[in-house]
């Protein structure tokens, strides 16, 4: 009884731990690591996604670093200047290269913060930033959102 027993234990500590060692590595593995995929921005990446962020101009095209194409099934951006920003049909049109070219599913998301005007030339900026090429069941998801800069409307109201 006592084999027994001990047999169990040596059974699911060697089972949790191996789960855990699983949890880990697949953790490490998605977790995002500081890279280099777009000029002038700072980038994250995981196996699937680049997050970068720009808080300085926005540069019209923005540039894509040749070892990062073709890699990604999801891009964010994150634009926190705290100015004006002015974006035309060329901006964002090189973000197409950094996507899959066999994926099944692509995102695009793109969230401008704390800005003081944002200027867009057309209404269809945004339609260029998939590829052209894509498989016809290919889904297509973009997400934008805007958070205005209040805060200097807060102060002009109180003086």
């Amino acid at each position: 009884m006592f084999r027994t027993a001990f047999l169990s234990l040596i059974l699911v500590v060697s089972l949790s731990s191996s789960s855990i060692l699983r949890k880990s590595i697949s953790r490490r593995q998605t977790d995002a690591q500081y890279c280099h995929a777009i000029e002038g921005f700072e980038c994250k990446c995981s196996y699937s996604r680049v997050t970068c962020t720009n808080d300085r101009d926005l540069p019209s095209p923005i540039n894509i670093l040749q070892n990062e194409k073709n890699k990604y099934t999801s891009v964010e951006l994150v634009i926190t200047a705290a100015r004006d920003i002015n974006v035309n049909d060329q901006t964002f049109a090189p973000v197409k290269e950094l996507y899959k070219s066999d994926a099944d599913n692509l995102e695009f998301r793109i969230k401008f913060e704390k800005f003081t005007g944002l200027h867009l030339t057309s209404p269809g900026i945004f339609n260029g930033v998939f590829p052209d090429n894509l498989p016809s069941n290919t889904r297509k998801h973009l997400v934008k959102k805007k958070i205005f800069f209040v805060f200097l409307n807060f102060l002009l109201f109180f003086f």
